[in-house]
């Protein structure tokens, strides 16, 4: 019994790497024509580096694909009957850490969105608001992604959704530990 938990768990922890690995900033990108993203810009491989280096409708699909994956992830482990928090937690370090990229990945953030709407979708919902309100009043991207991570977790809370929320915490932590740089900028107040 023990044997098919453990077995279980590892197909969704692969199932959700995998599914998170995909880098579709870098797939968008190349198949229009912009070489080396990851060379470019922040060098980062999500949705604002492509805005800013291929232009907003890349930008746009990119963040989609990168949220829909991890929302994805969570309704196909659902389906399977596999365990959605680790899939959807390693979907997240996929996007982070995919192997196709040598493990530079991008920050997380959609994917993490997505994943959280799988799990919970009225926390996911407001969580999401809170980033496009962010966004829209202070057009930082960076800022608006950390108080939309910050945000969720207290939704969760709210929501008594106590199992997801084991799972959130150490990926905020790891969002929070990829945006050190930003958070070093705002502090500065240099940040774009």
């Amino acid at each position: 019994m023990c044997t098919i938990s453990l077995s279980y768990l590892i197909i969704a922890a692969c199932i959700g790497y995998f599914m998170g690995s995909v880098p579709y900033g870098v797939l968008l990108t190349r198949l229009n024509g912009h070489r080396d993203l990851q060379k470019k810009g922040s060098r980062n491989i999500g949705a604002t580096n492509v805005y800013r280096v291929a232009g907003k409708k890349l930008g746009f699909l990119t963040l989609f694909f990168d949220y829909f994956k991890g929302f994805l992830t969570v309704l196909l482990c659902l389906y399977l009957n596999l365990n959605i928090y680790v899939a959807g937690f390693a979907c997240v370090l996929g996007h982070m850490f995919p192997i196709w990229l040598k493990f530079k990945g991008g920050k997380g953030v959609a994917s993490y969105i997505g994943v959280l709407t799988g799990w919970s979708f009225i926390p996911g919902a407001f969580a999401t608001i809170i980033w496009l309100i962010i966004l829209t009043i202070t057009r930082i991207s960076s800022l608006a992604s950390l108080c939309c991570v910050v945000s969720s977790l207290f939704f969760l809370g709210l929501w008594g959704k106590g199992s997801a929320l084991l799972f959130a915490i150490p990926l905020a932590i790891l969002i929070f530990i990829k945006h050190t740089g930003n958070i070093k900028r705002l502090l500065l107040g240099r940040e774009s």
